[in-house]
């Protein structure tokens, strides 16, 4: 099968970072674009679903900001809280059908991800993306396959975003923004 893409699209890493990166993805078929009623009710659950991975993702006052005796104190209850979420997390994915990691693109306008199947372009659907196993709810996007690319092992699906939303991908992009930012301070630890 060679690539097959629409050229209704635009390329949905062409502008601002790319979170890179294995995370747990499932892609559910659509009959139809969603409506603005749905639209609305998967905006709001994602603008929740994405503060709170923002506010997990979050770490406590510099050192310098407070004593010392009340940063160890806090750092101590952080890590403790840091060690249930963990805990909780695992015990819910127990629970819940997460799905296998796969190697994803991450971008505000879309993603692309490898996988074993082809999808039909222009296939309508919903993405659901587990962006912290800390927190095994996804975020639901709505999107469209555009381009679907043959590999060695598999194919690379990638998928345009529909109407998520301003807030939602503003909060994604602080997401990506973080991920990117971590990426850099592990590469330089890595080289010291």
């Amino acid at each position: 099968m060679e690539n097959t893409s629409s050229k209704t699209g635009a390329d949905p890493f062409a502008r601002g970072l790319v979170y890179q990166g294995s995370i747990a993805l499932r892609w559910q078929p659509a009959e139809a674009v969603p409506d603005a009623q749905e639209d609305a009710r998967l905006a709001e659950s994602n603008e929740h679903t994405l503060r709170v991975l923002l506010t997990l993702d979050d770490h406590g006052p510099e050192a310098g900001d407070e004593t010392m005796e009340l940063s160890q104190n806090l750092a101590r209850l952080e890590f403790k809280l840091n060690l249930t979420l963990d805990m909780v997390g695992e015990l819910l994915s127990y629970y819940h059908d997460t799905p296998a990691p796969v190697s994803v693109r991450l971008g505000a306008e879309g993603l692309a991800w490898k996988t074993g199947q082809a999808l039909p372009v222009q296939q309508q659907g919903y993405v659901e993306v587990y962006l912290n196993a800390r927190y095994p709810r996804p975020v639901i996007l709505a999107a469209r396959v555009q381009e679907v690319k043959k590999l060695p092992d598999g194919f690379e699906i990638t998928a345009l975003f529909g109407n998520i939303g301003a807030a939602v991908r503003e909060l994604l992009q602080k997401i990506i923004f973080r991920h990117h930012r971590r990426s850099i301070a592990l590469a330089r630890r890595a080289r010291a």
